[in-house]
């Protein structure tokens, strides 16, 4: 088997993104993916928030079907639970609290990350995606020099886009140099957000695909 690598992104909209029609070039990196892999035009979440969703991407099942709970049942089978057992190595690095070891979203990995005892700043309630992608480099160079070197199956989810929008002024610029308070403030700043987070995919992706 081959590595296999699952990379979400928190609050991600497809009408931003220039591979599904947008035209102000936020997401070049994202885009140029297109021609290299498979592209959905057709898919749907099993929920409008995070503990509706997830359920669907990580358990193939909808939220409500083991009844409206906060935690991940212990009825829902992970796909790391289910690719552990096959002897794959399982590995999760993020920083939603919502799916956090608190909420049983820990079962079956090998290596779970998911930020909730490291010290957060005031403003940014979670681990930016520099944060964790600095881990998963750490992580993978470690492990391609361990003996008991395996397929892995890895997993990251970055909440750059999530609020509050911290924008540097570098992208915020490539975005709207002359934002001042307007009403579109926040759409302006999530954009900004936007294209800092394909800079850093493709840092990351380049790393990973000498694994694939």
């Amino acid at each position: 088997m081959k590595n296999v690598i699952l990379l979400t992104i928190d609050t991600l909209r497809k009408d931003v993104l220039g591979c599904y029609g947008n035209k102000n070039g936020l997401t070049p990196f994202i885009d140029s993916l297109q021609n290299k892999f498979i592209k959905f035009t057709n898919a749907q979440s099993t929920g409008p928030y995070t503990q509706a969703s997830f359920p669907g991407i990580l358990t193939s099942s909808y939220y409500l079907e083991y009844g409206r709970q906060k935690k991940c049942s212990p009825k829902r089978i992970l796909i790391s639970e289910v690719l552990n057992k096959s002897g794959i190595t399982t590995v999760a690095f993020h920083s939603n609290p919502y799916l956090c070891n608190y909420f049983n979203w820990n079962r079956g990995w090998d290596v779970f990350y998911d930020s909730m005892q490291d010290e957060v700043s005031d403003t940014v309630p979670y681990i930016k995606g520099d944060g964790i992608n600095h881990k998963v480099n750490q992580w993978l160079l470690s492990y391609i020099k361990n003996d008991d070197y395996r397929p892995f199956f890895l997993w990251t989810h970055y909440m750059d886009l999530h609020e509050p929008y911290i924008p540097s002024r570098e992208y915020l610029d490539k975005v709207d140099p002359s934002i001042d308070l307007s009403e579109d403030e926040m759409l302006i700043l999530f954009k900004e957000i936007i294209l800092k987070r394909d800079v850093s995919n493709q840092e990351i992706v380049k790393l990973l695909k000498s694994f694939t």
